[in-house]
């Protein structure tokens, strides 16, 4: 509840009507004097000169500085360039040649020591619909980058089905990138087996990596899988108490105020793959005692059974 203050004069005499006040003033112009005393150590200068510790004014020439470039000097937070260049359409490129365009470094990384950087990989990947209704998912794009941010891999896969919806809102996907008459395009066995050989022995940061790794057809060790749609700190509960994944877009707002998928754009997925793995830094020492601890049990389990048997 707001309290009211009643502001009173400092002296008992009633100010001066406005009317009076007006007059009084305007004969002061006249002799070239003011009313209005001077403070302590102030030079009265011509009316447009600049007061003491005031800042020039902007030219109407000179850039502004928007808020996404304070935002991207804040820890951990996106936004090393204002605005990234991923998934936008090269408009002076030839339209077979699908060109991928040049991805901007989204952002820096906070700061963890006594990390092995080169164990990490994060991935993300853009599917179409085949079958009927386009129900079904085929792999059209595949992007992994590193520890750091910078893109490992990003290409093109061409689908052998007959592609019944291109999702184009969110893939951002047009045909000739994934007919195969492209340069950047991949076949879908030659991506595979390059993913496989990248994310081989490491530790794959994602969301939502069990429909990744199906489209692709490959598995993973479950516990070098770190999946932030699956990790319970970034999850919530349904309406029948039931844990149930966020949304990426929803995670990554909240930790570091930054928009990605922004509704009318398609999903980029680098920059998809860069917010996993930064969400993934945000709590890498808890998960990973969760993780020790999970191998340590299942290890107790399996050693039970030998022993049984």
């Amino acid at each position: 509840m707001c309290q009211v203050v009643e502001i009173r004069p400092l002296h008992n005499k009633s100010p001066a009507p406005m009317e009076e006040t007006h007059s009084r003033n305007a004969r002061a112009r006249k002799k070239g004097t003011s009313l209005t005393p001077k403070k302590k150590n102030e030079v009265v200068g011509p009316p447009n000169a600049p007061k003491k510790n005031q800042r020039p004014k902007k030219q109407s020439g000179e850039k502004k500085v928007v808020n996404q470039v304070v935002r991207s000097r804040r820890k951990g937070s996106f936004g090393e360039s204002t605005a990234s260049t991923c998934c936008t359409s090269d408009s002076s490129s030839d339209a077979s040649e699908c060109a991928v365009p040049q991805y901007v470094k989204l952002g820096r990384i906070p700061v963890i020591p006594n990390v092995d950087k080169l164990r990490y990989v994060a991935m993300d990947c853009e599917m179409v619909g085949i079958g009927e209704n386009g129900t079904a998912s085929a792999l059209a794009r595949v992007s992994l980058v590193n520890w750091d941010g910078d893109v490992l891999l990003d290409t093109y896969v061409k689908v052998s089905e007959p592609v019944t919806d291109l999702r184009a809102n969110v893939s951002g996907i047009s045909f000739c990138h994934i007919d195969g008459s492209s340069s950047n395009t991949m076949n879908f066995d030659e991506v595979a087996a390059k993913v496989q050989g990248i994310i081989s022995d490491k530790i794959l940061v994602g969301h939502g990596l069990k429909n990744d790794l199906r489209v692709l057809n490959i598995t993973h060790p479950w516990e070098n899988i770190r999946d932030t749609a699956k990790y319970e700190p970034f999850m919530k509960k349904d309406g029948n108490n039931m844990w149930i994944p966020r949304k990426l877009k929803e995670l990554t707002m909240e930790k570091f105020g930054f928009k990605i998928q922004e509704e009318g754009k398609p999903h980029c997925s680098v920059e998809d793959a860069v917010a996993a793995m930064q969400l993934y830094q945000l709590v890498s020492k808890q998960w990973e005692k969760v993780i020790d601890y999970k191998i340590k049990k299942t290890r107790e389990i399996l050693s039970l059974k030998k022993e049984q048997e």
